[in-house]
């Protein structure tokens, strides 16, 4: 692969592998600089490309994209298919956010939209760390749980509804035999009367 390096001078060609990045000798501060600046811009946005790329084989081309993704990635396949699944939770990407790492997207990427977008402002605002949205984004879930708990209780009908419910729920899914088979045992226990619908 080769990445041209451009200034108003002159022009290099930068030689590169995948474990190697070979920059000629004649290459001035100014070009080199400029190399630094297309590597982090390069660094920040591959991510994206990548999961990109994913969210757009799956999607076209189904079992078909992941047979071919699993040639190319081999055992990264979960990676990739992360990457995908960030990429399609902000597949607007005016919601994606520059300032931030992928990974500060990924932490967010199981929330609501809105949700997310407030923590990413939040990260962007007060420069936190993935390890600081992490655990914002913990936070908020143990809120949510403990007020989950801390609502009114259901009533005694409620509970009873439910049970109700519930009850008839699992007889109307069994199957008939184990319906008579139930009737049976509860008959022989002496369990009172029980109606057969």
């Amino acid at each position: 692969m080769k990445l041209a390096l451009v200034h108003p001078v002159d022009s290099h060609v930068v030689d590169t592998s995948s474990l190697s990045l070979d920059i000629p000798a004649e290459t001035t501060f100014d070009e080199w600089v400029d190399l630094g600046r297309q590597l982090c811009s390069n660094a920040k946005a591959i991510n994206w490309w990548i999961g990109d790329w994913w969210a757009f084989g799956d999607h076209e081309y189904g079992v078909l994209a992941k047979a071919a993704a699993e040639g190319i990635w081999g055992r990264e396949f979960g990676t990739l298919s992360n990457y995908g699944s960030v990429s399609r939770s902000f597949k607007e990407t005016s919601r994606r956010r520059e300032l931030l790492t992928f990974t500060h997207h990924v932490e967010v990427a199981a929330l609501s939209a809105a949700e997310a977008d407030e923590l990413l402002d939040l990260a962007a605002q007060e420069n936190l760390s993935t390890r600081d949205l992490r655990a914002a984004v913990q936070e908020r879930r143990e809120q949510k749980v403990v007020a989950a708990l801390t609502r009114d209780p259901p009533t005694e009908a409620q509970l009873h509804q439910r049970e109700v419910s519930a009850l008839r729920n699992l007889w109307n899914c069994s199957r008939p035999s184990a319906r008579r088979e139930f009737l049976e045992a509860a008959t022989e226990a002496e369990l009172g009367p029980l109606e057969n619908d």
